[in-house]
This record gives C-alpha cells, structure tokens and sequence, in this order.
C-alpha cells in the first residue's frame, strides 16, 4: 500500500448547498454571477446575494463545505475570481497543508470536479464540492424522487440584466431558494442514512468496509479485513486485466434499425449488477499468472484470458467483441463483425465463452492470463441489507437504497491513473482554463470484482436474448425490447425478485436508429395510455421531449439551412446547450445537434 499523506484536519462548521444564478444573454462575452443562495443541511436557512465578490466574502467568514449540483459550470466563477485576484491552485496530490491564497483541486483527467479547497487570506477554509456526484439526478427530479414539498421553479435565464444594478424579483429569489433547499434537504436525508463521501461510489464502498470490519471498525480494521478478500494489486497486473473490463452491452438487431417493429414488450432484469453479486461466483485474493491456455484448476476457476485470434461473426450472430483500452481507440459499443489480421484480447472467461457462441474464432495463441479463486457470498450482507430497505422505503430512503445497491461494484474497477487537471488564468484570454498534470497513481481497489460483475450481467443479457432471438429488437445492459406481446421465453419472471426478469411495459410501435437512439409510443405495465418517448442519447430533455414521430429519423438537425446548405437559425423549442469557458465563468451556448443513424 503506498503511504498515506498526512493532510491538514480542518474542522469545517457546517455543510450548505450553493447555486449561482449568471448572466446567459445573447451576445454576452463576459458571464458574472448577478443573483446566488446558500442553504445550511441542518435548519435549511437560506441566505443570498448579488455578485461573486459578497458570495466570496461569504464563504471566508465561515469554515464550511459548500456543495454545487454541478460545480463544473459554478466552480468556474469561483476559480475565475479567486485565479485573477492572487491566489494559485495546485492538485490534490502536491499539498497537504493549504497556505493562505492556495487551492486544492480535485479535477479528473477527463475534467470532472470533484472538489477544490480554499484557503482565504484571512486563514479561513473553505470546501467547495459537487453534490451531483452524490446525488445523481438534476434538481427537477430530486424533489419528486425524495418526495420534498416544493418541486423546482422557473425563470428567464437569458434576461439582459447589469450586475451592478440589477434587483432580482421576488420571483427569482424563490426560483433559486427552491434550487438550494431541495438539494440542502436530500442530502440531509442522505448524511442520515450515513452517505458522507464525496461520491456515491466511495459511500457504497464505505459502507461495505464497514461491514467486513465490523459496526464502528477503525479504517485499519476495515482495510485488514477488506484485503483479506481483496489484495491490492501491482498496477502493471492492474492494466493488462483492464482490458477485460467492459461496460454495458447495447445493441440494435440490425434487421430491424430504422424500422418500425411494430408492438413489443420491453423486459427489465430486476437490480441486474446486484443480482450478480448475490448468485454468481466471483474472484477474489492475489490471483495466479500463467502463460499460455488456461489449464482447469478446481481451486481457481475462474480467469482472464490473453488470445490473439482472427474471428467472423457466425450468420446468426451478435457482434459482441470490441477492441480498445490500448488496441484501437473505439467505444464499448463499437462492436467488430470480423478481423482478418491477427488481433490481441483479453477476455473474463464469461466473456470468452459469450464470444465463442457468437463467432467462428480461430485461436493462432494463448498468449497469458491471470487465475483466481472464486466464492459465492462475499456481498451478500451488503446487499440483503440494502435490498431490504428498497423494498420496505419509499421516496428518500428507497433511492438512497438503490444507489447503494447499484453502486458498490464500479468502485472495484477504480482508475488508478493518477493524471489530473488544475486550473490557471490566463491573462491574455481573461479566463480560466484546465491544463494536464501527471499526479501519483493511487492505490488499486480490486478490478477482476467489477470485471466479473459486468461479465455475468452480460450473460445474463446474452441467455435472455438467445432464448428469445426470433423477437429479439434491442438491449441495453439489463433490458431487452421484443416483439410480440406475449411473455417472454427461457427466463425467470418476477415483478421484484432479485436475478428475474420483469414486463416493464408494451408498446404499439417503435422504432431503434441505433444503440440508445430510439422512439416508441410506449405505455406501462397494465396500462393503455400511450405516450410517445423518445431516448437520445446526446440530446437534451427539451429536445428529445418535442421530437414528433416524423423528425425522428436519421438526418434530422435542430437547425435551418438556406438554399446553399449555411446556418440559417435556430428550430424553436429544439436548443442544446452547451458550456463554454469565457471571461468571468461559464456561458452555455447553443450547439448543432443532429440524429444520425
């Protein structure tokens, strides 16, 4: 394990959930903050203000943590401010006690915040973090999700407004009051149920530590124990099983895209990656390396497998194979129907088995692997707990429950890529920006966990789809749309059990472009009332909400042209937003948006 920095215990007073309100008009060239709120967690008290100097001024009378639901777009005012008046930022991982004018930032690789910590000149701290990373689900759903009393207002965002003169309305004071205090009142509800961390990931893997080691265990108790399970790993050992880790299977039956397929079903696995935690047989302690097959070993049954091969889909197979992480640069869902050069992969044995039924393989080396123990019932504790409390809640807790559920097993795959972002000011520009800086690799969790996990969900999905093929249409990860109204072939069926399958409801017609672009007019289970829906990805819910039947095809674009194909406007009610750094903050600025097939 490496050694732990001994960071600075700050002792912060009180936890509040911010929002900034910012100019967005048309034409603006530079953003500032003309109307913002706190809320406090504990008596949800809001107060406001005017600009970001108060709002700073603020923040350094109190030793506090303050959370943004997306502090990628408010953080930038903060960082602007603070960047052009003095202070300097620095990762995470190169301090560990702030001086005053310093921050700390916690910014990804792939820029997302997560944290950043200040420490004003006065020698107040202050921790900025972003509430979206425990609360995965925009301000307009959390109040009917957690069943909260007020539900999210409106305003005009982009309304010409002078900071230096302008008095919000009555109106958008309550607007963003109910912004802070639906926010501040979840998480309350969370930190009741013992969700603290920075991330709904860290309080699952929290949470199961805490079992292992005992109720009340010290760190060092849970962590002797965890690793009793599950060894910290070689990082080299990390990265070459790495490229066994896929995500959610998604696919469209090609005989069917772009078509409508008339009335189906569509079929949900109920609780999919838990449901594998609790049945299925998984790795743990410091796995084997062999070179070569793959020999059968009772006490290691379980693997992953390093080939080169050349393969062809069979005529009635499903593209299943995708060749990344290092090996070309595609996504998950680019699936390859045939190589005829020799290519490299590294497979779970689950997910060579899925391969080998899907394509005509041939095998020109077993190049090396890795071997593990298996047992069944290592999360069992963990996930009896948290389905017990989903099943027995409602709103709040019943959601806090689902997270926990869905949660635990992606901490297993963790990066330990090191690489981060931190931002610098730009004089020239008057701006903010992120640049690269390499930071130490952190410690590796256990990945063959979260890559055995995905895998069973595949087979899972694989076995639904092969014994009901003749209807098959689409999947994505744990659901399968089929035509026909009838039940379902060859799974188990149960509105809520745990490893079952459920009718989630029918349709009357539908029509799938692509992996996660579809339309239906889809109605619930027992119900007759159609309502025509629309999945996009990439689209915002403004837009896919006012997408008809008639635009939904490839080639559709929320823009006009004129007579020599140039940007003529704008579709009305069609807008995506999207942000752009500029002097002051962050403006979000329309963008071209197209569905293409």
């Amino acid at each position: 394990m490496r050694k732990r920095s001994r960071l600075k215990h700050i002792d912060y007073a009180g936890y509040y959930v911010a929002d900034f309100e910012t100019l967005a008009y048309e034409g603006c060239e530079h953003t500032a903050v003309w109307l913002w709120a706190t809320c406090d967690t504990d008596c949800f008290t809001c107060e406001y203000g005017t600009n970001i100097e108060s709002f700073m001024a603020w923040c350094a009378e109190r030793q506090s943590v303050v959370g943004f639901h997306n502090l990628a777009f408010d953080g930038y005012f903060i960082l602007d401010y603070l960047l052009s008046h003095g202070y300097a930022a620095f990762p995470m991982t190169d301090v560990d006690e702030l001086r005053p004018g310093q921050i700390k930032t916690l910014i990804s690789y792939d820029g997302k915040f997560y944290m950043f910590e200040v420490c004003f000149t006065n020698g107040h701290y202050c921790k900025f973090v972003d509430t979206l990373k425990r609360i995965p689900i925009p301000v307009r759903l959390i109040a009917p999700t957690f069943n909260l009393p007020e539900g999210k207002g409106e305003i005009d965002y982009t309304k010409y407004r002078e900071v230096a003169t302008n008095v919000p309305t009555h109106e958008e004071i309550d607007y963003i009051r109910r912004d802070v205090e639906i926010v501040a009142r979840a998480i309350a509800i969370q930190t009741a149920e013992g969700m603290e961390k920075m991330t709904t990931a860290s309080n699952a893997m929290g949470e199961y530590r805490e079992l292992l080691g005992g109720e009340g265990s010290k760190f060092e108790q849970q962590e002797k124990a965890f690793r009793l399970w599950f060894p910290e790993l070689p990082a080299q050992m990390d990265a070459v099983m790495r490229h066994a880790y896929k995500g959610g299977f998604t696919y469209v039956n090609p005989a069917w895209a772009g078509k409508d397929c008339g009335c189906g079903i569509s079929v949900d696995f109920n609780s999919m990656y838990p449901s594998q935690m609790l049945s299925r047989d998984f790795p743990y302690g410091m796995p084997k390396y062999f070179t070569g097959q793959y020999e059968q070993d009772d006490e290691y049954p379980l693997y992953i497998q390093g080939v080169q091969v050349i393969f062809t889909l069979k005529p009635d197979g499903i593209p299943c194979i995708s060749l990344h992480s290092g090996f070309r640069k595609v996504s998950d869902t680019s699936y390859i129907d045939a190589v005829d050069e020799p290519v490299t992969i590294y497979a779970t044995n689950i997910d060579w088995e899925i391969y080998q039924e899907q394509y005509d393989i041939v095998i020109l080396q077993y190049i090396d692997g890795f071997k593990f123990k298996a047992k069944q019932g290592m999360f069992n504790s963990y996930i009896e707990k948290w389905r017990a409390v989903k099943e027995s809640s409602k709103g709040g807790k019943r959601y806090i429950a689902k997270l926990f559920l869905n949660s635990l097993y992606g901490r297993f795959g963790l990066n330990p890529r090191g690489d981060c972002k931190v931002p610098i000011y730009d004089e020239v520009e008057g701006r903010v920006h992120l640049t690269l800086t390499p930071a130490p690799e952190r410690d590796t969790v256990y990945l063959p966990v979260a890559a055995f996990c995905t895998s069973w969900a595949r087979r899972a999905l694989f076995d639904g789809i092969n014994a009901n093929k003749d209807r098959f249409v689409y999947c994505d990860t744990d659901s399968m749309h089929l035509r026909g109204l009838e039940d379902p072939a060859g799974i188990p069926l149960d509105s809520k059990r745990f490893c079952c399958w459920k009718v989630e409801g029918h349709f009357r017609k539908a029509v799938h472009l692509h992996t996660k672009c579809y339309m239906w007019e889809f109605a619930e289970m027992g119900s007759d009332d159609y309502e025509l829906k629309c999945t996009c990805a990439g689209a915002p819910e403004n837009l896919r909400n006012k997408l008809t039947w008639d635009d939904f095809h490839s080639g559709w674009v929320n823009y006009y042209t004129d007579e020599q194909g140039r940007f003529a406007g704008w579709k009305d009610g069609y807008t995506k937003l999207l942000p752009k750094v500029i002097p002051g903050g962050v403006l979000l600025t329309p963008a071209k948006f197209s569905i293409n097939a």
